[in-house]
């Protein structure tokens, strides 16, 4: 079924649940897990006071970099996650992530901000949604805990 499955994060509260879900299925399925944030060039990137353009974006990628090692960490798999540090408009380097990924399933969290908020602002998980070559799954809430079989309910099912 999915194999690969790629989860958009940034700090929101949605895109942890997003990583909670996609952790538990990835476990269930046995998937290889790519993660990409994406720094968000719309509004352009500006250097802080004093610090050259250069080096202010060397420093938020590397902040990124880092912010999704602390993501990868909580995905407990036997195996880490690839990671991918992306810049530009979200949606599309998110659909870019997941052609390079081979993702076969795109996971992301939605802020659910209504359907006025959607169609005046754009929404990402929208965008991405409309993008994709593949399947994605939109979480808005914290995925409910895993619920495994007890060892006698799993052999009486054999």
């Amino acid at each position: 079924m999915f194999e690969r499955i790629l989860v958009a994060v940034d700090e929101s509260d949605e895109a942890g649940f997003a990583v909670e879900a996609a952790s538990q299925l990835a476990d269930a399925l046995a998937a290889e897990v790519g993660l990409v944030h994406v720094l968000d060039t719309r509004q352009g990137i500006r250097g802080e006071l004093g610090l050259p353009f250069d080096e202010f974006r060397e420093s938020a990628r590397a902040e990124a970099a880092r912010f999704l090692e602390r993501v990868g960490a909580r995905i407990a798999l036997p195996w880490r996650p690839q990671y991918f540090v992306r810049e530009g408009e979200p949606a599309r380097e998110i659909q870019q992530a997941a052609e390079e990924f081979a993702a076969d399933l795109v996971v992301i969290g939605a802020t659910g901000r209504g359907r006025l908020a959607e169609f005046l602002l754009g929404s990402t998980a929208e965008d991405v949604i409309r993008r994709a070559g593949c399947p994605v799954m939109a979480v808005r809430h914290r995925p409910p805990p895993v619920r495994r079989p007890a060892r006698a309910e799993q052999e009486s099912a054999r």
